[in-house]
């Protein structure tokens, strides 16, 4: 991501996989939200995981 210039990445974990939760903090992701999805007659809640890569400062110059 960082070779790219891209501020910022962001991904979706099943809430209850506190593994993979783990692993995403470790490489510097937090928690920001979470996600819900239909599938079929089940919603499924997800977090949503974000990392930033480069300031906000440095994106705009």
């Amino acid at each position: 991501m960082r070779a790219r210039k891209a501020p910022s990445a962001w991904l979706v974990v099943y809430h209850g996989n506190d593994r993979a939760i783990r692993f995403y903090r470790g490489l510097g992701y937090a928690e920001t939200g979470a996600e819900f999805h239909d599938f079929e007659d089940i919603r499924i809640e997800f977090r949503r995981m974000s990392k930033a890569y480069a300031p906000p400062t440095a994106i705009l110059s």
